[in-house]
């Protein structure tokens, strides 16, 4: 499934056998039980949202809005670069936004984001497989916290205000380490 330019793209309670894709599109919705067979890619999409369904990847380029994803169990990788205004990637503190599972050694990596609005990366269940957060900037509070179950946490280059504790993962680095 493809989503045109400035288009607004929304699955709920839907199986999609593969992909869904969208290129300079308003907005992506998937929510409530939908099931996307492959990745979910967005690129220069202004927002993203996923809900609450079965992923089986992620991989966000250039959103200049919101990417928000809340309450998924995802099969493969999950990617957010180069986004901004308002990263939500599981918040167990947040109404409706139920951490995330990772399965099967998935990893996931938050680079190079620019948030004014909030960064938050909390309360994700990782089935081994890691977590990197590198090089995020902006005036907004950042908060990598409450994450399990991961092989190796991985974090640097993030602009204050970061907050990086406390995980469990089996290795922890930069700042996401325990002091």
């Amino acid at each position: 499934m493809r989503s045109a330019s400035g288009a607004f793209f929304q699955a709920t309670g839907s199986r999609i056998a593969d992909d869904v894709r969208a290129y300079r599109a308003l907005t992506v919705f998937i929510d409530t039980g939908s099931a996307v067979g492959g990745d979910l890619k967005a690129d220069r999409t202004a927002q993203v949202f996923a809900f609450n369904s079965t992923l089986n990847g992620i991989d966000v380029t250039r959103s200049t809005d919101r990417v928000q994803v809340c309450g998924n169990s995802i099969d493969g990788n999950v990617e957010v670069e180069d986004s901004g205004r308002d990263i939500l990637f599981g918040d167990p503190q947040a109404v409706d936004c139920a951490g995330n599972t990772l399965r099967n050694g998935h990893s996931a990596k938050f680079e190079d984001n620019f948030t004014d609005v909030e960064f938050v990366v909390r309360g994700n269940t990782f089935a081994g497989g890691d977590l990197t957060v590198e090089d995020n900037s902006g005036p907004s509070d950042k908060f990598v916290q409450d994450n399990t179950g991961g092989d190796r946490l991985a974090c640097s280059g993030n602009e204050d205000p970061f907050t990086g504790t406390p995980n469990t993962f089996t290795s922890e680095s930069g700042q996401c380490a325990e002091v």
